[in-house]
């Protein structure tokens, strides 16, 4: 029975973190998500070894991770349905299998939780730190952070232009978990000294306090700085073609036609520069080519007058196929070509295709080939840092690419894979932390909707609707190394120091539980042990002062 319920207080704390994420966003989910998953993780029986402290671990976190991904990551089945063909019992279990693999930074956390759980490490402690390191380091196909689902306070996530999402993430858990470990629950014992409960509130407060303090001195800043800055005048089309049509040759003319035509209405209404979303110039370009196509096939034709960043795939030798952002001037030539760099494993390219036979019999080409290097195009008197499809939700890569000093940042993308479903409104959720990160304006381009333009404050300027052609011109701040802007964010600086640090502390803690005697953590409901309990206590109580 313990096992029964503390499984399914984890299934609800990560189905209240999944209600953190659009559409939904429910305040509060981010705060309680890491004490509802210590306490889950209490709720079962105190454990003689590590090995039954990771083992159950491994539970609760699957159980959290896999109920919390099911309620963000519901589209999976109908993807599975509509392009792989899959039965509806298969696409289930794909998606059940993708679930429980989104689940990975949840596993690791209590699987590590438990295990220092075993030899005497409070929860308070361990769980807090243990998911800030496994969402910061254990693999996702579609990685996220918990601190994403605080975008509706604004200025309490600005501080993730100090160290990143992690930062926010570790203040997040750290609150909610010393809130929590001030009363006596299975997360922990409380501690029995007025002093000590203070202090654990003082703790929480500043947690949580802190950043929003933060924000509210940001905030003015850095919409002083974009008001300061040179500007540019942006134009988006969202064409609207929906993916079964997208890939036809019968509708490739009906395609360009719809993208001139928006495009001369931009232009018309003041763009200096147009972006087109990922492939959707349906022709393609030569690889390396140095000037727009002729003819019909030509961007700028039936009065479009550039400059245009176009997305489009560009063709090698045979197999050789790159997703790439053109920057075609005004007068025809290309001038810059960028090509993305992190490819969506199963969905762009098979993975170990180069080093196993059998995939390579399976499969004539291993899909599209990845780009070198982040690139930044310079079209429309501006330096544009490009973000290719899901780049924009990639933290690492938003970095890079802004090392390289762009104006502001640009993302081409095409969600019509998702259909009607939450994706394209996720998506760009997730997209909105990479400006604050950086300090730069981003202006998406997506095929069928969420297009949009985020301030580099992380606010929502403009926002499409799904599934419906649109069009819009946006003042975009160019916030690059010209004078009078914000320049380098301390976390394009850093990058991932603060994350490496919660890896060492993390380190820490495993060495010193293994130097430690294994003792078992008692839930609040047991009866005390004769003999060593009070000492058992009084260790703990010591380790609570210190949180």
């Amino acid at each position: 029975m313990p096992l029964l319920r503390s499984t399914l207080l984890a299934a609800f704390a990560g189905i209240f973190l999944g209600l953190s994420a659009a559409p939904h966003e429910v305040p509060f989910g981010p705060v309680l998500f890491a004490p509802l998953f210590g306490v889950a993780l209490g709720l079962a029986p105190s454990f003689d070894t590590v090995k039954q402290g990771v083992r159950h671990g491994l539970l609760v976190g699957l159980a959290a991770g896999a109920a919390c991904n099911a309620l963000v990551l519901y589209w999976v089945v109908g993807l599975m349905q509509d392009f792989a063909r899959f039965p509806w019992i298969a696409a289930l279990l794909v998606g059940v299998l993708l679930w429980a693999g989104q689940a990975g930074p949840m596993m690791f956390a209590g699987a590590v939780a438990g295990g220092l759980r075993a030899r005497g490490v409070p929860l308070a402690v361990g769980v807090p730190v243990a998911l800030t390191v496994g969402f910061a380091f254990v693999w996702q196909l579609f990685p996220w952070h918990p601190a994403v689902g605080m975008l509706p306070f604004l200025p309490w996530v600005q501080a993730a232009d100090l160290a990143g999402q992690s930062l926010l993430d570790a203040l997040l858990f750290a609150g909610g978990t010393l809130l929590c470990a001030v009363f006596d629950t299975p997360l922990g014992r409380a501690p029995r000294t007025r002093r000590a409960r203070m202090g654990m509130v003082l703790g929480a407060a500043l947690c949580l306090g802190l950043p929003a303090v933060y924000g509210a001195i940001r905030l003015p800043e850095v919409r002083a700085a974009r008001a300061a800055a040179p500007t540019v005048q942006v134009g988006v089309v969202q064409p609207n073609v929906g993916i079964f049509e997208k890939h036809d040759r019968r509708y490739f003319r009906m395609q360009i036609d719809v993208l001139r035509r928006q495009t001369r209405e931009v232009e018309a209404a003041g763009a200096e520069v147009v972006i087109w979303p990922e492939t959707a110039y349906p022709y393609g370009f030569a690889r390396g080519a140095s000037t727009d196509r002729n003819g019909p096939f030509a961007v700028l034709r039936d009065g479009v007058r550039g400059p245009v960043l176009v997305g489009t795939a560009t063709y090698g030798d045979g197999c050789e196929t790159w997703n790439s952002v053109l920057a075609l001037q005004a007068d025809g030539r290309v001038t810059g070509q960028s090509d993305k760099v992190e490819l969506l494993y199963f969905g762009e390219r098979v993975p170990l295709w180069e080093v196993l036979p059998p995939l390579q019999w399976a499969f004539e080409c291993p899909g599209v080939y990845p780009g070198e290097a982040p690139g930044v195009l310079n079209l429309g008197g501006a330096d544009i840092g490009v973000l290719n499809c899901y780049e924009d939700v990639l933290d690492h890569y938003g970095r890079a690419v802004v090392q390289e000093h762009p104006d502001y940042l640009v993302n081409v993308t095409n969600d019509a894979w998702f259909g009607d479903s939450s994706e394209p409104v996720l998506h760009h959720m997730v997209a909105r932390m990479r400006s604050i990160e950086t300090r730069r304006d981003l202006v998406r381009a997506v095929n069928t909707g969420v297009s949009g333009h985020i301030a580099a404050t992380g606010e929502n300027l403009v926002l499409t609707e799904t599934f419906v052609p649109a069009t819009f011109v946006t003042t975009v701040a160019k916030l690059g190394a010209a004078e009078g802007t914000i320049g380098r964010t301390v976390y394009v600086r850093i990058g991932r120091a603060f994350e490496w640090l919660c890896l060492a502390l993390l380190l820490g803690l495993v060495v010193w539980a293994r130097r430690s005697r294994p003792e078992p953590n008692k839930g609040v409901s047991e009866s005390p042990q004769t003999g060593s309990s009070d000492s058992g206590r009084a260790t703990e109580e010591a380790v609570a002062k210190g949180v």
